[in-house]
Formats: C-alpha cells, sequence, structure tokens
C-alpha cells in the first residue's frame, strides 16, 4: 500500500475545483445567452450579451467553484484520514 499525500490531495481538489467552475460558467453562459435573446425579443430592445457574462456566469462559476471546492475539500480529507488509518492498520498487523 502506498501512503497518501497531502500535496496530491489538494492538488486534485483544484484542479477538479476548476473544472466544475469551467463547466458552471459553460451552462450558466448558454442559460444567460437565451435568457437575454429571449428578454429582448419580449422587450424588443437591443441585445447585450456582455449582461451574460458579468451578471449571470461569472458569478454562478464563482458560486460553483466555491462549492465543489469545499465538498470536494471534505470528501478528500476524509479519504486521506481512512486511507492513513487504514494503512496504519494494515503495517501493524503485518508487523505481528
Amino acid at each position: 500500500m502506498r501512503k497518501p499525500s497531502l500535496v496530491l490531495l489538494f492538488l486534485r481538489v483544484i484542479v477538479v475545483s476548476l473544472l466544475a467552475g469551467l463547466l458552471t460558467f459553460a451552462v450558466f453562459l448558454f442559460l444567460g445567452i437565451l435568457g437575454i435573446a429571449f428578454t429582448s425579443v419580449i422587450r424588443g430592445g437591443a441585445v447585450n450579451f456582455t449582461h451574460a457574462y458579468r451578471l449571470v456566469a461569472f458569478p454562478a462559476a464563482l458560486a460553483g467553484f466555491v462549492i465543489a471546492f469545499g465538498a470536494l475539500l471534505w470528501n478528500e480529507i476524509a479519504r486521506y484520514r481512512r486511507l492513513r488509518s487504514n494503512l496504519r492498520h494494515h503495517r501493524g498487523l503485518g508487523a505481528a
């Protein structure tokens, strides 16, 4: 059994959180563009798609990143502690 690494734990959490944030950004950007286009058709005004970035996609991506970071950090720390405990238990049985 390999000893778990804290550096890899944080690296894994950051990479997956960034991917979750990017995915959230893409989904909410698409929904924001659809919503702004629909609103401009209803109101009959000019379309300003920069609002989709600033008012919809970026705050949603930031929230998605923070939520993913917290959940992944919680999960990875629990996994690290479980693996470390199993490793200690495994080495203790092998030494007897």
